[in-house]
């Protein structure tokens, strides 16, 4: 062994002897418990509507959602805060089963839609009464008539009004598929919601893994659809354009976050 060496595990040692742990808080902890292999406590968030009870909004990425055929779709649970019970609720986001649709005459209806394995809950985020869930991996067939493609597009889903009113929002579920464009976004893989009533959500797979940030206003996600067509544009949505190929692979959105930092704004992280 070298000086070199024998001095860095001296060092090592010195400070190993001297150093010690502490928790923030080591009195009167409280513990909420998920389903085993659920990943209960993957994401979490405060939810405090201002009238009733606060809790915590918690992800179970690989939990079971109970919905018809769908296999560790994620779920997300609302837990009482401080804690009056172990028991956390389930909020059921959404209670249906994977889409069906009629594309070719004489032909079965196909599946259109992707949710075993979706991880449902891997973002969650709360803003007064609004809470806002996402599911970065799931997919969808989309609408090409030629082989069927499973797209990792993601979405999210938004209630509002102490659980009384929800809606999904899908902005990458789109007609510009394939790795090239917004076929693997995987949007919700970071998520916010503003002050001012905006959804955002950040999708790093989109245009090669260049990654984009998406934002609509909540009221314009809330809009009831006028069709079952899976595509939908709304009105006042904004997101990151496609730049050059020296922006391949650079994750923009892989994390976002909300703060008074030049101005208003929203900032997206590029983790390369």
């Amino acid at each position: 062994m070298n000086d070199l060496a024998e001095m860095l595990l001296t060092l090592l040692a010195l400070v190993c002897s001297s150093s010690s742990a502490f928790n923030l808080h080591d009195e009167g902890s409280e513990e909420f418990v998920g389903a085993t292999g659920s990943y209960f406590g993957y994401s979490l968030d405060f939810y405090n509507p201002g009238v009733g009870s606060r809790g915590i909004v918690v992800g179970a990425p690989k939990g079971q959602s109970g919905q018809a055929n769908v296999t560790e779709g994620g779920a997300v649970f609302l837990c009482p805060w401080p804690q009056s019970s172990s028991h956390c609720t389930k909020i059921d986001f959404n209670r249906d089963g994977d889409r069906y649709q009629l594309l070719r005459k004489d032909a079965p209806q196909e599946q259109m839609e992707f949710q075993s394995h979706q991880w449902f809950g891997a973002s969650v985020r709360s803003q007064d009464s609004t809470v806002l869930a996402c599911a970065p991996l799931y997919s969808w067939r989309t609408y090409k008539l030629g082989e069927a493609e499973r797209e990792p597009v993601g979405t999210c889903y938004l209630v509002v009004g102490n659980f009384s009113h929800y809606a999904e929002y899908a902005p990458c579920r789109t007609s510009r598929g394939g790795s090239g464009g917004q076929g693997s976004c995987q949007a919700g893989f970071s998520s916010e919601i503003t002050k001012d009533g905006r959804v955002v959500l950040g999708g790093p797979g989109s245009f090669f893994w260049q990654g984009q940030v998406i934002s609509a206003p909540q009221r314009a996600v809330l809009q009831p659809k006028a069709s079952r067509y899976l595509l939908r544009t709304l009105r006042g949505q904004v997101e990151s354009r496609e730049g050059n190929a020296t922006a391949d692979d650079g994750y923009m959105g892989y994390s976002i976050t909300m703060g008074e930092f030049t101005g208003d704004s929203v900032q997206g992280k590029n983790p390369s």
